[in-house]
């Protein structure tokens, strides 16, 4: 009985390693045009047009402001596109507002409701 409940402590334990390094994988950290360095860890990647997107969710206190009065709140997901600048991987806040509604329905789709009007 001792092994057989090592052997499942042991299989949960290598399942939660698999699953923090996936997360690591899965982290970014963007710098702002300040130099501020903010920790994302990446949800989603997606195609819209010519762009190449990644959909978000803050990993970091700076960008993670909810106040517990709407759960969703601090859950918030940011979308950035993918370019170049320099010959350099780097990515851009969404500005256009019609590549920005494209955008927030793909992100509606693939999330589910994301507490406010889309």
């Amino acid at each position: 009985m001792a092994e057989e409940q090592m052997g499942a402590e042991g299989k949960g334990k290598a399942a939660e390693t698999d699953l923090e390094e996936r997360v690591e994988a899965e982290r970014i950290t963007l710098v702002d045009d300040k130099g501020e360095e903010y920790d994302f860890l990446i949800l989603d990647r997606f195609r819209l047009g010519k762009k190449s997107y990644l959909a978000l969710a803050s990993c970091d206190e700076k960008t993670d402001m909810g106040h517990g009065d709407d759960p969703g709140e601090a859950n918030d997901i940011t979308v950035v596109w993918e370019g170049e600048t320099g010959g350099e991987r780097s990515f851009f806040a969404v500005t256009d507002a019609d590549e920005l509604l494209a955008v927030a329905k793909v992100v509606e789709e693939r999330f589910g409701h994301l507490g406010g009007p889309v």
